[in-house]
């Protein structure tokens, strides 16, 4: 089975597995085909669920989004169409609708955990709609990001749509850590444009005081953090981290040396190896000059009691 993060091939056949390489939680696409084959073969299906998952099944998201609300609003206990419900609004997500399907589909999570005995459907489709949700947010969080870049370079402004960003990436960073290449790239982006609003508008973020207007951006950056540290723990994570931090440039290098703790701590430790190898050096060095002094005197003391002999 393909990892649907790397793509990464694996031997499981489960349902849920965890992939060798990248440490991605994944959810066999099967797995909710054979849970809406189940919910349509049902007794007493009422016609709104019924068109509502045949809908999802067809990929029309929209038409399986409107279908299961009718029928949510009659049948607010069924933990499966709030599922089906959630995850038909996690394909609608984007740049202009983002606030608005980040909070419908946790209300629907919510709903389903509340009226669910199923910890596997639960739990699966946390992995599912973590991982949606985290791809289509960084496609939206780019948007305005540009957007920013282009007010940037005209006017100077810009800051709102950076603001935007960064907010909608910590919204969606609220939904179950689900370690995942997805969520790597996502909290990469969000520590991107912090370094950008903090160069563009000459703000150091780590030393903003509590209470400041500007202290949002801080709090952004201690979340961005802590999930990363996190992450870093894990040794499949760890090889993904540590290849994005290679392809980053010099400004944001330098942002994420001074933020990232692990990134500290390995630099202290190339200053310490650096000064002890520069201690050995001159410790060899001064070796050699006090053995070169030393033979000298030897060879002067030798010539010297010569000389004694010839004179005698």
């Amino acid at each position: 089975m393909k990892c649907l993060s790397c793509g990464g091939q694996n031997s499981s056949q489960e349902s849920y597995f965890l992939c060798d390489y990248c440490g991605a939680e994944n959810v066999r696409p099967e797995y909710f085909e054979d849970k809406s084959a189940e919910a349509l073969n049902s007794e007493n299906l009422t016609p709104y669920k019924k068109q509502g998952i045949r809908s999802f099944n067809r990929k029309k998201f929209t038409e399986a989004s409107h279908e299961l609300d009718k029928y949510l609003t009659i049948n607010s206990y069924d933990s499966e169409a709030w599922i089906f419900f959630a995850l038909s609004e996690a394909e609608l997500l984007k740049a202009s609708n983002v606030d608005e399907k980040l909070l419908l589909i946790s209300d629907a999570l919510s709903s389903a955990k509340k009226n669910s005995k199923d910890k596997e459907l639960i739990n699966n489709s946390e992995v599912v709609l973590s991982s949606k949700i985290l791809t289509n947010v960084f496609d939206a969080a780019n948007v305005y990001f540009r957007n920013s870049s282009k007010r940037f370079t005209g006017s100077g402004n810009g800051r709102r749509e950076a603001n935007k960003a960064v907010e909608i990436i910590t919204k969606s960073l609220e939904f179950p850590n689900h370690q995942s290449p997805a969520r790597i790239n996502l909290l990469f982006f969000g520590l991107r444009i912090l370094s950008t609003i903090q160069k563009r508008y000459k703000i150091k973020i780590s030393t903003i005081p509590e209470h400041s207007s500007k202290e949002i951006y801080r709090k952004h950056l201690g979340l961005y953090v802590e999930q990363i540290e996190e992450l870093y723990k894990h040794d499949a994570s760890k090889i993904i981290i540590d290849e994005t931090l290679l392809k980053k440039g010099v400004d944001e290098m330098l942002f994420l040396k001074k933020n990232l703790p692990f990134l500290k701590k390995s630099s202290s430790n190339r200053q310490a190896n650096s000064g002890t190898r520069g201690n050995l050096k001159e410790k060899k060095k001064n070796g050699y000059f006090y053995t070169f002094l030393k033979w000298n005197i030897i060879l002067l003391i030798i010539g010297f009691i010569i000389q004694l002999g010839t004179d005698y």
